[in-house]
């Protein structure tokens, strides 16, 4: 069954800083529970290497246009079929950041579990870059 996550946070600073901040992959750790590492790129797409929960992964960064990006799993992976996309719209006063992502659970894994533990990592990973941007 498909799993659709979608969270939005208002940050007080540039989207630009939201967009560098989220591509810096080795510091990606200050909000997120697990560690990055940065691959070498191929056909021009970046590559990280992500420590999670016991499950190591490669995930493939694409910066699409200037606002955004998209990233999914390559390989074997702790859920099928993982991508996510991050916009981010300029305002007057900051920014409006939107992160979906969308996967697949395994056919073991109770679907409502696993959509409730990547909602609940997510969502304390966008209070931490809030605070973070909003300090800059």
């Amino acid at each position: 069954m498909a799993i659709c996550i979608s969270q939005t946070q208002t940050l007080q600073c540039s989207a630009e800083l939201v967009v560098a901040t989220l591509l810096d992959h080795e510091h990606l750790d200050r909000f997120f529970n697990a560690s990055f590492a940065t691959l070498p790129a191929h056909t021009g797409i970046w590559r990280r290497q992500v420590k999670m929960l016991g499950y190591q992964f490669i995930e493939h960064v694409k910066h699409t246009e200037q606002y955004s990006i998209e990233y999914y799993i390559a390989g074997q992976s702790p859920v099928k079929n993982h991508h996510a996309k991050i916009h981010l719209t300029p305002l007057k006063a900051g920014c409006q950041l939107v992160y979906v992502i969308n996967c697949d659970a395994k056919f073991w894994q109770p679907t409502w579990l696993l959509k409730a533990l990547i909602t609940q990592d997510l969502q304390r990973a966008l209070i931490k870059l809030k605070a973070y941007c909003d300090a800059c």
